[in-house]
């Protein structure tokens, strides 16, 4: 495994506990005013666990196992879309979901910054290779950039009707999905496994050593899970719209003739 300074390890360490305690502040708070607080506290404790549980595989080194395609760490991806679909079929969380406005959830992937720069980092540090970068087919840094303008321009001081505000939220994130899933390719398949792909000098094996393993079992599923609940949020308050403007055209009188 590479040496990386101490100053990189502390970095990505604080930065992994803040975005985890600013997360568990939003939903607690979204949670409280949908009324749902047990529900919110226990999505929030099971996150921490998920997360001291990864943090203690990483420390001993059980990510770091390469034999096999795919590697034991990438086995965290499909448990973290199981999580993100059972979420999504909780009644709880759809009014939780629903007390949390759209722009805070483009907002939130402004995070997506501390990630890019951690990357750039190990790259100087020659822990990564340059093709996980913005100069080789990492293109992430475009959701973060692009974010707050998402927020502000469609739901904050939205300069365009609703629906095309929707539609361009949909296309964002779909894009930002399909960003995310280039770049997660990339890492896997720069692994010093079996199947390998990609050979642009050092391998992504760092990332699934303690501390850096954050990125792929945190950050990551972070960031999809957020474009996925920001396209769930969109279609229902379509729905939520089609629904109203039906009942509205229902309730008018009828013309006399």
């Amino acid at each position: 495994m590479p040496h990386v300074s101490i100053s990189l390890q502390v970095y990505i360490v604080l930065a992994g506990v803040i975005t985890a305690a600013l997360l568990a502040a939003i939903v607690l708070r979204a949670g409280k005013r949908a009324g749902v607080s047990a529900s919110a506290s226990r999505i929030a404790i099971l996150a921490g666990v998920y997360l001291l549980v990864t943090g203690l595989l990483a420390y001993l080194g059980a990510l770091a196992n390469f034999d096999s395609t795919p590697p034991r760490g990438a086995l965290f991806f499909p448990v973290c879309i199981a999580g993100i679909v059972l979420l999504c079929r909780s009644d709880a969380f759809a009014k939780l979901l629903a007390r949390i406005p759209m722009q805070t959830i483009l907002e939130m992937q402004t995070f997506r910054f501390l990630a890019e720069l951690l990357i750039f980092w190990l790259i100087l540090e020659g822990a990564m290779p340059e093709t996980m970068s913005f100069t080789g087919r990492n293109f992430d840094i475009l959701v973060p950039l692009t974010a707050p303008l998402i927020s502000f321009f469609l739901f904050r001081r939205p300069i365009v009707s609703q629906p095309v505000a929707r539609l361009i939220g949909v296309v964002w994130n779909l894009a930002g999905m399909g960003i995310l899933s280039v770049t997660v390719f990339t890492g896997i398949f720069s692994l010093p496994m079996p199947g390998r792909l990609f050979f642009d000098g050092i391998s992504t094996a760092i990332i699934f050593s303690f501390p850096f393993h954050i990125l792929p079992t945190y950050w990551v599923p972070l960031a999809f899970s957020l474009h996925v609940f920001s396209l769930l949020k969109l279609w229902r308050e379509r729905s939520l719209s089609e629904a109203n403007g039906a009942k509205n055209t229902t309730s008018q009188p009828s013309a006399a003739y």
